[in-house]
C-alpha cells in the first residue's frame, strides 16, 4: 500500500489468539525473520506488550531497535520500562476527572 508517498505493508496477526501478546508478537516476528520475509523499517503495535515481543525478536536477530527498525506501541501498560530496547509509546489522553 502507498499513502502520502510512503509505501508499506499491513501485517495483521491477531495476537489475542495467543493469550499472551508478548509471546505472540515475538513468535510472529521470529517466523517472519526465519522465512526472510522481514522488510519493515518501522512497526506499529496496537499494545505495548506486543511491542516488547517485537523488540525482543528483533534484538535476538541482531537488528538494532531505534536504529535499524523503529518500534511503536500504544497505551503503555508500564511494561515498556522492562524493555532494554528503545521504543515509542503513544498514550491515550487521560480521562477528565
Amino acid at each position: 500500500r502507498q499513502a502520502r508517498g510512503v509505501e508499506g505493508e499491513l501485517l495483521n496477526e491477531p495476537v489475542e489468539n495467543y493469550h499472551d501478546p508478548i509471546r505472540g508478537a515475538y513468535d510472529y516476528v521470529k517466523r517472519l525473520l526465519a522465512e526472510r520475509a522481514w522488510k519493515s523499517r518501522a512497526v506499529w503495535c496496537t499494545t505495548t506488550a506486543a511491542a516488547i515481543g517485537v523488540n525482543r525478536a528483533l534484538y535476538e536477530a541482531g537488528l538494532r531497535v531505534g536504529v535499524d527498525v523503529a518500534v511503536a506501541g500504544a497505551d503503555d501498560d508500564e511494561g515498556r520500562s522492562w524493555s532494554a530496547t528503545p521504543s515509542i509509546t503513544v498514550l491515550k489522553p487521560a480521562d477528565p476527572a
